[in-house]
């Protein structure tokens, strides 16, 4: 099925050629010169992707308005070329990655509107996995907190990935193995201890660390909510609690 994408653009040679270059790659395009004729366009009908130019006046705006709408608008893919600012608010909203700074090639346009149109699929929807603001694409394999990019192996991030697909729950270590490693023959459970220790390391200039937590007895899970350090008692309360 053929992908509809609405180009949101008020420069019209700019608009003009995108529209043309999208179309050579097989896109259905819809065009838009300011919010007006885009509201328009979202009543007339809804597309699998919006690209919208920054520098319109009203752009924040309506990124954050169709963001919050229900229900939810199209993915949107913002065309800047003054990332700081821009970086910042797409951030405060939890829109990681949805941007393509200017002047940028055909080639990546399109490397980056597949990407967006494969995560709006059924099988894509679990493509990104988060908790706070620990994001892990597994499309891209990057795995960020907010706009720092945490670097990990290929293994260490497998199995962050599993963990944080199935949130709560207690895994062995032969477990982890299986899921992660596959039926893989002569290697030794504690291997497990080994890149959970690399895969916290990872983590730990973030404090998503502690998401990482071992169970007494069992394996290992991953929590959604940041374990709390237990305070240790002091001698003085652990003397005055035995005589109370």
């Amino acid at each position: 099925m053929t992908a509809t994408l609405l180009v949101i653009e008020s420069d019209q040679t700019l608009r003009e050629l995108l529209c043309f270059a999208l179309r050579e790659f097989g896109y259905r395009t819809l065009e838009a010169t300011d919010s007006d004729e885009a509201r328009a366009q979202l009543i007339a009908a809804v597309p699998d992707l919006i690209l919208l130019d920054w520098d319109l006046p009203d752009a924040p705006e309506l990124c954050q308005q169709w963001h919050e709408s229900l229900p939810p608008i199209a993915p949107m893919l913002i065309l800047t070329d003054h990332l700081d600012s821009d970086h910042q608010f797409l951030r405060l909203h939890n829109e990681v990655d949805i941007y393509l700074t200017q002047p940028f090639s055909t080639h990546e346009l399109l490397a980056r509107i597949r990407a967006m149109l494969r995560l709006n699929t059924p099988e894509g929807r679990d493509a990104r996995l988060r908790a706070g603001e620990l994001l892990l694409d597994r499309i891209s394999c990057r795995v960020s907190v907010g706009d720092q990019t945490l670097h990990m192996g290929p293994t260490e991030f497998r199995l962050l990935a599993f963990l944080m697909a199935n949130p709560d729950q207690a895994y062995t270590r032969h477990q982890l193995l299986e899921q992660v490693w596959g039926r893989v023959k002569d290697i030794d459970a504690r291997t497990v201890d080994v890149y959970i220790r690399r895969l916290r390391k990872a983590l730990e200039t973030s404090g998503y660390h502690r998401l990482i937590q071992s169970v007494r007895g069992v394996g290992y899970r991953f929590s959604n909510r940041r374990a709390q350090p237990q305070k240790k008692a002091t001698r003085w309360s652990a003397t005055a609690q035995s005589h109370a």
